[in-house]
Order: C-alpha cells, then sequence, then structure tokens
C-alpha cells in the first residue's frame, strides 16, 4: 500500500521520504532511503507503555534517556493528528492540521451502503487523501502567486512541482468521490473544498511575498502587480 501511493509524486519529489509503522512498541514496516533513528524507537516503546496525549510519550522517553545518562530534548511537531473509530458499519475520521494561516479540523462519518462494510484501509486512505490534499492545495496556490509576479521561471522545478501537485489534487479528489459512491459520507463542518484552499493560500501568498513583490515593482516591474 504505500509503495502504490508513494510511485508517483512522492517518488519523483520526495527523494528523502521515509516511514516506520509501530505496533506496541515494534516496528512492523519501514521504508526509505533515510532510515528512522534508534532513539524514535525508545520513544514508541514509552509510548506503548503510556496511554496518554503522544506529547506526554515523549516527555517520558526524555526522562528515560536521562536515566541512562542521556540528556536529551525531543522536538515534536504535532501539526497533524488523525483519530479514527471503525466498525463494520460505520468509520468516523477526525482530522486535524494546523496549516500557517489557520487550523483546519473536521469530522467524516461514512455509513455502510448495501452490503458493503466499513474497512479501516478504506478510511485511513481518504484521511490520507484529504491531509494530503490540504497540504498541496497551499503549496500550488502559493506557487501560483510566485509565477503570477515572476518570482520564480515557469520552467522551474517550483513551478513544474507545482503543475503536477494540481494533477495529483485531481486524483485524490477523485479518490474521495469514490469512497462517497461506496458509503453515505456525512461531513461536518463540510467537505474541504480543494479549489477554495488553492484560492485561499493564493490569498495567503500575496500578503506573505509583499516584501518581495515591492522589490520587483521598485526594480521596474510590471505596473498591474500593485495591489
Amino acid at each position: 500500500a504505500y509503495l502504490a501511493i508513494t510511485k508517483g509524486y512522492e517518488k519523483k519529489w520526495n527523494p528523502d521520504r521515509w516511514v516506520a509503522v509501530y505496533h506496541k512498541g515494534r516496528v512492523v514496516y519501514e521504508d526509505g532511503e533515510a532510515y528512522r533513528h534508534p532513539f524514535l524507537d525508545i520513544i514508541e516503546q514509552c509510548d506503548a507503555r503510556n496511554k496518554s496525549e503522544y506529547g506526554k510519550s515523549v516527555k517520558v522517553a526524555e526522562d528515560a534517556f536521562k536515566q541512562a545518562g542521556k540528556m536529551v530534548t525531543i522536538g515534536h511537531d504535532s501539526n497533524i493528528a488523525l483519530i479514527l473509530n471503525v466498525t463494520k458499519d460505520e468509520g468516523k475520521c477526525g482530522l486535524i492540521l494546523r496549516g500557517p494561516s489557520h487550523t483546519t479540523t473536521f469530522n467524516l462519518t461514512a455509513k455502510k451502503k448495501a452490503d458493503r462494510f466499513v474497512h479501516p484501509s478504506q478510511c485511513l486512505t481518504v484521511a490520507a487523501a484529504f491531509l494530503e490534499g490540504v497540504q498541496l492545495a497551499f503549496f500550488v496556490g502559493m506557487t501560483k502567486q510566485k509565477l503570477k509576479y515572476d518570482l520564480i521561471a515557469p520552467g522551474s522545478d517550483d513551478a513544474r512541482k507545482s503543475r503536477e501537485a494540481g494533477e495529483k489534487l485531481g486524483r485524490l479528489n477523485g479518490a474521495v468521490n469514490q469512497f462517497e459512491n461506496l458509503f453515505d459520507v456525512i461531513y461536518r463542518p463540510e467537505r474541504p473544498n480543494f479549489a477554495l484552499m488553492t484560492d485561499e493560500a493564493e490569498e495567503f501568498a500575496r500578503k506573505a511575498l509583499a516584501a518581495d513583490i515591492d522589490k520587483k515593482v521598485a526594480a521596474g516591474g510590471k505596473s498591474e502587480w500593485i495591489t
């Protein structure tokens, strides 16, 4: 499953990708050029024994290192969160993605339709599609503004990556549509709209890139840039 979802866009544009899947503190699958650091094993073993919030498990791991004579400080970035609760009749997904402009939070509930039961892998797939789609939409929106103001060249790697990211957004949207055809799906507050998110990212980019745009204008840039 991991190779299937990384063979295209990810393989080409994210050569340093890697994955480690833990179950009860033990690695059950890993892949990637940059392999996991052994410290991760300690953190996950602590988390397997400590059923509270993952951030607290990180603190437990720091204490374990301290007792072993190693003073270690662990930085923990938790900008993405996914909570799943799946039975054969119903799957519930709660997703949180903290972005630079705002936090995206929504829930979806998928109920079986006819004789089609809900499987955890299907819920994971659609949740991953949304999480990746949110990030790709932001990247595409940012790049569109950079192209608009000639901050990057149309033939640059970022421009080509953005075009392929836009194509992948279409495929992710198709995967979500397929999921909705299989089950009765309810969103709260509403289904994330990748096109709208791209537009919002463009607006955010216009403000974030204001200093670079001003430099272009001062250097004799196009008059229509002045907004």
